[in-house]
C-alpha cells in the first residue's frame, strides 16, 4: 500500500467513523425523546458512563478490524503462513 492509497484509506475511515458517531448521537436523542433513556432510569453519571462505554467499545472494535484489514491487504498474513510451511 503506497502513501496515496493509505491517505485515501484513512480519509474514508474517518468519514465512516464520523458517520457512525452522528448516527449514534441521533439514535441516542431519538430514544431520549421517546422517554427511554431520559426517563430517570439512569443518573447523569450513569448516562455518561454508558455513552463512554459504547463509544470506547465501538472505537476499539473499528480500530482492531482496521488493523486486521490493513494486515491482510499488505500481505503480512501471507508471510506468516509461508514461514510455517
Amino acid at each position: 500500500m503506497d502513501a496515496g492509497e493509505r491517505r485515501h484509506f484513512v480519509k474514508t475511515y474517518l468519514w465512516i467513523v464520523l458517520a457512525c458517531l452522528v448516527a449514534a448521537v441521533f439514535i441516542f436523542f431519538a430514544a431520549g425523546s421517546v422517554g427511554g433513556v431520559f426517563a430517570g432510569a439512569l443518573s447523569g453519571p450513569g448516562t455518561v458512563a454508558l455513552i463512554l462505554g459504547v463509544v470506547i467499545t465501538v472505537v476499539l472494535g473499528v480500530g482492531l478490524m482496521t488493523l486486521v484489514f490493513i494486515s491482510h491487504r499488505s500481505g503480512m498474513d501471507d508471510q506468516g503462513r509461508l514461514d510455517q510451511q
